[in-house]
């Protein structure tokens, strides 16, 4: 989801400065409609993770995340997750489009110098 945010600022930002403001228009609701069902699809998956216990799930996220070829994405994605996992094994709610925000504001944090 990270990943669809960032190629949907991007590129709609190339199209639209090489192409027509229609091909950019397009463009980003395409992706948008990719971000949205990606975030219905996690949604569905945490809500089937409940069915486990709740330290399992966490566990199997850090392990997945150890093995990231790039550590610092990881460290910026693997919080949220977790948040997320902490809002349903909670009670929290948590829909489908706070999911989406929560990544897009990911695509700001992996943008910022590390000094």
């Amino acid at each position: 989801m990270c990943k669809l945010d960032v190629l949907a600022n991007e590129g709609v930002a190339t199209i639209a400065a090489q192409g027509s403001q229609e091909e950019a228009n397009a463009t980003a609701y395409e992706v948008s409609g990719m971000s949205n069902q990606s975030s219905q699809v996690y949604y569905n998956a945490l809500m089937r993770l409940k069915k486990q216990p709740q330290r399992i799930a966490e566990i199997e996220v850090g392990r997945q995340y150890r093995l990231q070829a790039d550590p610092r994405a990881a460290s910026l994605v693997q919080p949220v997750i977790l948040r997320h996992l902490n809002a349903v094994y909670t009670g929290i709610s948590l829909t489908p489009a706070d999911i989406r925000q929560d990544f897009e504001s990911q695509r700001y944090r992996a943008y910022v110098p590390v000094y």
